[in-house]
């Protein structure tokens, strides 16, 4: 089938870290296939590619889309095991060798931050796709937010859609807020250092 595809995308897990993601690539060269073919791999970038400078001119173009869900404090919280230092660093590295993409997953923990990631990806002369919104786990959607809270980021210019929408339920944020209390129980982290506005809801 190979003969008749100009693109793969790679998604889920996270492919820099799947030696079989490495065999791939060679095979693709080896084989005479790299050179007609996009690849588009999505990764949160907190481990560079291993012996990038191998392969990434290889190919017809070479696309990261990166996972970026906050800047700094809010990344490292929501992406559990992210050092955003060292995300920073590999997104500056491979920026100059692999076309850059950025992708957010929109949850109550980030919608009233969008600015912020906006203003980060700029430097690469790039626009961040909010278009991919959480569905699971429900309690985080945004759907619910109480209507405090979003007078607080509208105030800010931070606007959604599902602001309004007819199935918010704020006792499912609520519920969202327990569950992110076990989490810093277990995890030894604060919420509302990062986000103030929930406190409230989280005492």
């Amino acid at each position: 089938m190979l003969k008749n595809i100009k693109r793969i995308i790679i998604s889920g897990g996270e492919p820099f870290l799947n030696d079989n993601f490495y065999y791939f690539l060679q095979w693709l060269v080896d084989n005479k296939f790299s050179d007609k073919l996009e690849i588009t791999v999505f990764s949160n970038l907190t481990k560079l590619p291993k012996n990038f400078k191998t392969f990434y001119d290889k190919f017809k173009y070479f696309t990261i889309n990166v996972s970026i869900d906050g800047i700094d404090k809010k990344d490292e919280y929501i992406r559990r095991g992210t050092l955003f230092k060292e995300k920073d660093s590999n997104i500056k590295q491979m920026n100059e060798y692999f076309n850059l993409n950025f992708c957010v997953t929109l949850s109550i923990l980030n919608v009233g931050y969008k600015n912020e990631i906006k203003n980060y990806c700029l430097q690469f002369n790039k626009k961040p796709s909010f278009f991919n919104v959480l569905v699971e786990p429900f309690y985080l959607q945004i759907n619910n937010l109480p209507s405090e809270i979003i007078k607080i980021y509208e105030n800010k210019n931070e606007y959604h859609v599902l602001y309004n929408s007819e199935l918010k339920n704020v006792d499912h944020f609520k519920l969202g807020i327990k569950f992110l209390k076990k989490y810093d129980k277990i995890h030894k982290t604060l919420l509302t250092d990062e986000w103030p506005e929930f406190e409230k809801y989280y005492e």
